[in-house]
């Protein structure tokens, strides 16, 4: 069996597999960032105080597109086409962006994620720090598909896709790891 016969993984089908790995987890959260964009401070509130204090990292998997000013994260009306992950360690505020793809990071991630990450670290009373490090797995490549070729500076842990259609398998994938070894 397959798990969308021969249809890309949908959003909801994402938000399943978050919802069975924070079931199972503690330290690291999912979430898809795309759907906490869009709710308001109060409710984000809500899904942090559900969480526990127990969280100390947070793995995003984002819709994000290519377009010619540069890869952006998707919003309801300016749909991306392409699934990515954001290793966040709340306990020392290091990014790691994982691009399967090797696409540069999107331009508006750090307005995208920065007040959901200051909303964290508030409601789970961890002190604030400064971002100690943005890293990026793969360093981008300029193509849109299947063109990154790695580097001495490439995570070597984090896949390359060589075809336009597991993204969101590979986000899935280190979504899951992340929550059962935290760290880079």
């Amino acid at each position: 069996g397959t798990l969308t016969g021969d249809n890309w993984l949908t959003l909801s089908i994402i938000q399943g597999f978050v919802k069975i790995l924070n079931e199972q987890h503690v330290h690291t959260k999912v979430f898809a960032l795309n759907n906490l964009m869009g709710i308001s401070t109060n409710q984000l509130r809500g899904v942090v105080q559900k969480l526990g204090k127990g969280v100390k990292n947070l793995s995003f998997i984002i819709n994000v597109g290519l377009h010619r000013n540069g890869t952006f994260v998707a919003t309801p009306s300016k749909p991306g086409c392409h699934w990515t992950m954001l290793y966040v360690d709340l306990t020392k505020n290091t990014w790691h962006y994982c691009d399967t793809l090797g696409w540069a990071q999107p331009n508006n991630l750090g307005s995208s994620i920065n007040p959901i990450i200051k909303l964290f670290m508030d409601e789970l009373s961890l002190p604030r720090k400064p971002i100690q490090g943005r890293f990026v797995a793969h360093k981008p490549g300029g193509r849109r598909t299947g063109g990154h070729s790695c580097t001495e500076s490439c995570y070597r842990n984090i896949p390359v896709q060589r075809c336009g259609s597991i993204c969101g398998v590979a986000a899935i994938v280190m979504a899951a790891v992340s929550c059962n070894t935290p760290g880079f």
